[in-house]
Parts: structure tokens; C-alpha cells; sequence
């Protein structure tokens, strides 16, 4: 399948090429390969680029399509990717996207088709109490594609302190500060509320209020009825299925949607992002959120989370890849 690069897709002439373990990208004339693990960025100067990028899975591996994400190319497609500027001469819009500064993206996703790939330690070697306790807490820095210098970074704070209460349902108080670098950049606030029960690894969340004061002034409340169900009770292949309300208040605004959520726990993997390699807990969330207009959409993430630590440690979805930079837990670097 071809695919032109059409005004209302490119709005850059770098492409950022990222690739994942567990393939390659192949381009028609060779001048573009990238390898896995790499970060390749092309530069598109003038009105002659033409080249068709294929994904090629390594062995053990399938692909199952181009990433869909902000900025991104050919997102959701299967087959070789083309990105053509001719034909650019003639449109002063398409000529001056080209002479832009902007970034795009092309990324392929890669899936391992190996079995007894997980090892099968129960769910609950991810639940950490500690951490949920009062004076519980982490500082973490995570990473993200994007950005000038091919990265966005987004620092959290967060601290278990005191009880709070949220649209009547009562419970532990968690104070999150969270901060997206660059300029403006991003600052928010917010409060989470929450229960645990610590002998069966469940937590219960009942939703948050969140200030931002940066790039522009929001006030907003998630909440979820009648909670939303995390479970650290799960055998490696165990899963389950629950149904809650979404609800979001924002200055005067309301919306709402019923989700069901399936969540499946696949088992433990070993896993390196920048911080280093670590053991985690790999889970599965498949969303199915119906709006009030009877419109449902669905999406899909994974997750890794740190043995012991509980702390998230990467998330890969089709609209973010989201990475462990650094950061403490109870006051101990991970």
C-alpha cells in the first residue's frame, strides 16, 4: 500500500524512524535502514524524497502494524510505509511545511510469537504495601518520544498523606505532582483517592482532582463509580473483566462514559529501558469506553512494573512509549 504524505499529516521534514527490539526497518533504496534499539532521523530537504520503509520482524518476532500516535505515519497499517514529497512544487503550504523544523514519526510495533517467553511468579511480587502506606511515596522520571531532541521527559512526585474524600466514597489521599519539561511545558497537581486491601493485593481507586497551572489553567475532576479495581491476586495467564462509570468535571464542562475493562496478567519478564534492566510484572488493559451518544471506542496497553518496587516501569500503547529514567521509591534509588 502506498501513502503519499498528505497536508494534513506532514507537518515536518525530519522523520524520526524509532525502532523497538525485535525487528528492523528496511528502506527501498537502503540510504535509510535502522536497526533495533536505534533512533534514526531523516533529513527531508527538498521535493526528490521518495522511499518505501518495510518492517522486518526478527525471528521469534511478528509485526503487527505502524504505530498510531501523534505525529506519527502510516499508523495502524500493516504494509510498507511510503513517504513521497513530490509533488510538493506547485502547493506554497506544502512548501512551506517542508522547509519546517518540525519532527514526525515512523515506528514500528513487534510482538514476540516465542512461548514460555514469561515466567509464571504470581502477580502479587509486584504489589508493594509499603508503597501505599501512609508516608509511602516515589520521585520518578520517565521518558517519552517527542520533543526537539527526540525525547519528552516527565518528572512525578507523589506521597501517600492523610485521608481524603471524593464524590462520598473515603480513603487514603495520595498527593501527585507531576511535570512535563520544555517550554511551557506542563505542571499539575492533583489528589488521588484510594483504598487498600492489603491481604488480598487489591487496591481500589475512586478517582482524583487535579489543578494545572501550566501551559494554561485547568481545574478538573476523574472519577470512577463505583471504583476502579486494581488486582495483584493474579496467576501468570489470569485475568479479569469489570465494569465502572468514567466521569470527568472540567471548569463547568461534564462528560461521561461507561468502560469495560479487561485486565490480563501475563507473567514476569526481565526488560531494559534507560534506567537499566529489571524484573517485571507484565500486564495487558483492553478498554471499551461507550460515550453518552452510544459510541464505543477501544484501546490497548502494556504494562511492565517493578518486582518489589511496584512502580511503573514502561507503557506502550498506540498512542504513547513511555520509559524508566530514573527515580526513588521509600526513599531508595531503583
Amino acid at each position: 500500500m502506498s501513502l503519499l504524505l498528505p497536508l494534513l499529516a506532514l507537518s515536518a521534514c525530519k522523520v524520526r524512524v524509532t525502532v523497538p527490539e525485535g525487528g528492523s526497518v528496511i528502506s527501498a533504496s537502503g540510504a535509510h535502514d535502522c536497526a533495533a534499539g536505534k533512533h534514526c532521523v531523516i533529513d527531508v530537504y527538498d521535493t526528490t524524497f521518495d522511499e518505501t520503509f518495510t518492517a522486518k520482524p526478527a525471528q521469534g518476532y511478528r509485526f503487527t502494524g505502524w504505530r498510531k500516535r501523534h505525529g506519527g505515519f502510516c499508523g495502524g497499517n500493516t504494509t510498507p510505509c511510503r513517504l513521497a514529497t513530490t509533488g510538493f512544487e506547485d502547493n506554497s503550504d506544502l512548501m512551506q511545511i517542508l522547509e519546517s523544523d518540525q519532527v514526525f514519526y515512523l515506528e514500528p510495533v513487534f510482538e514476540s510469537t516465542e512461548p514460555g517467553d514469561l515466567g509464571n511468579e504470581h502477580g502479587s511480587v509486584c504489589f508493594n504495601r509499603a508503597l501505599l502506606a501512609e508516608g509511602g511515596g516515589f520521585e520518578t522520571r520517565y521518558r517519552s518520544p517527542g520533543g526537539n531532541q527526540g525525547y519528552q521527559y516527565t518528572n512525578y512526585d507523589q506521597v501517600v498523606s492523610g485521608r481524603g474524600m471524593l464524590n462520598g466514597n473515603g480513603g487514603r489521599r495520595a498527593l501527585i505532582v507531576q511535570e512535563t519539561e520544555g517550554d511551557p511545558g506542563s505542571l499539575a497537581e492533583s489528589e488521588m483517592i484510594f483504598t487498600v486491601n492489603g491481604d488480598r493485593h487489591r487496591v481500589r481507586y475512586y478517582g482524583l482532582r487535579t489543578q494545572v497551572s501550566r501551559p494554561q489553567r485547568i481545574n478538573a475532576v476523574h472519577s470512577y463509580s463505583p471504583y476502579k479495581l486494581v488486582r495483584w491476586d493474579l496467576a501468570a495467564g489470569g485475568e479479569f473483566v469489570q465494569n465502572y462509570a468514567a466521569r470527568v468535571e472540567r471548569d463547568g464542562f461534564i462528560s461521561e462514559k461507561d468502560v469495560v475493562l479487561t485486565t490480563r496478567y501475563l507473567g514476569t519478564e526481565t526488560i531494559a529501558v534507560p534506567a537499566g534492566q529489571f524484573s517485571t510484572c507484565r500486564v495487558e488493559e483492553r478498554y471499551v469506553e461507550t460515550d453518552a451518544s452510544g459510541v464505543a471506542t477501544e484501546t490497548l496497553q502494556t504494562l511492565w512494573y517493578g518486582v518489589g518496587s511496584g512502580i511503573l516501569l514502561k507503557e506502550r500503547s498506540e498512542f504513547t512509549d513511555t520509559e524508566f529514567v530514573s527515580g526513588t521509591v521509600n526513599g531508595q534509588e531503583l
